[in-house]
């Protein structure tokens, strides 16, 4: 789901763009990310797949896919949700994840392009997490970003643009964290048994099973269309839905299944072959460049 905003003559879509669109037809999304949780054992859910941590999701809803050999589990979430909001991890000790990705504007920033540690302005705004462990694909230049763990290395250690601005500097970035004495003994309870529990590979799992608990299951149109409950969306809502699917619009060409995007449905597989759509983005200069 999303916001469009707009830089010079160029739109510049974020995943949020659906959200915008939904709202002027009248179909109301709300986009609250749900972060609940505990340690409590868990059944496999109808995949067969078994996390130690508890999603707390509708009947409807599986969680987002994991990879095999790391699982979601209350400890990782914890650190890497301290990780998320620390701004030690950029090299101005004051720039975070969340700098970009602020909870209360659903994981974006509301701006029509992001700025990191120098003062540098991203090519395109930053997108909402809400949801971003369903995601088959991460970025719009790079179709190879198909994990959070790979994404992650773009804002950290990127040069173009530079974001976080930590590229040469992993030995720093793990040596601020490791001298928190609250992250050592948060590192060694997310990776029990590893050596070093402290490392690159380890800040990046942590926030990815971080991320991967921003799950938006229960808005309005949720409740209607998953939950069984007609009331929750207005009439005016149940037009501007029939409208949104209806081929004389088209919405739902790309913003289709319960995530309303072609880059993912509930397990994770794209729905698209080409789950990234660089709408607006292309022929800058005239001659085919892109940003």
């Amino acid at each position: 789901g999303g916001a469009a905003a707009l830089s010079g003559s160029c739109k510049r879509w974020s995943r949020l763009s659906v959200v915008s669109v939904a709202l002027a037809l009248g179909v109301g999304l709300a986009l609250a990310a749900g972060l609940a949780g505990n340690s409590r054992a868990q059944s496999p859910d109808k995949s067969g797949r078994v996390d130690a941590y508890a999603w707390d999701l509708p009947a409807w809803a599986k969680p987002p896919p994991a990879p095999a050999n790391d699982p979601v589990t209350p400890e990782k979430v914890e650190l890497g949700r301290r990780l998320f909001y620390d701004g030690q991890l950029a090299a101005d000790g004051l720039r975070s994840c969340a700098s970009c990705h602020k909870q209360e504007l659903g994981f974006s920033d509301n701006l029509a392009l992001s700025w990191g540690v120098t003062g540098q302005l991203t090519s395109r705004n930053a997108p909402s997490l809400a949801n971003v462990g369903y995601l088959s694909v991460l970025t719009w230049r790079d179709p190879r970003v198909t994990s959070l763990e790979t994404q992650a290395h773009g804002p950290m250690f990127g040069l173009q643009p530079i974001e976080m601005g930590m590229a040469g500097q992993q030995a720093e970035m793990t040596r601020r964290v490791s001298e928190d004495s609250l992250y050592r003994e948060l590192f060694a309870k997310a990776f029990p048994g590893v050596r070093d529990p402290v490392s690159i590979d380890t800040i990046i799992r942590a926030i990815a099973a971080f991320e991967r608990t921003l799950v938006s299951v229960r808005s309005p149109y949720d409740l209607y269309r998953y939950g069984a409950e007609p009331q929750a969306i207005s009439e005016a809502a149940k037009r501007g839905e029939a409208l949104f699917f209806s081929a004389r619009l088209g919405c739902a060409v790309c913003h289709s299944g319960p995530h309303f995007t072609d880059a993912a449905n509930d397990d994770g597989r794209p729905v698209s072959a080409y789950p990234y759509h660089n709408t607006g983005l292309y022929n800058l200069n005239g001659a085919g460049a892109y940003p």
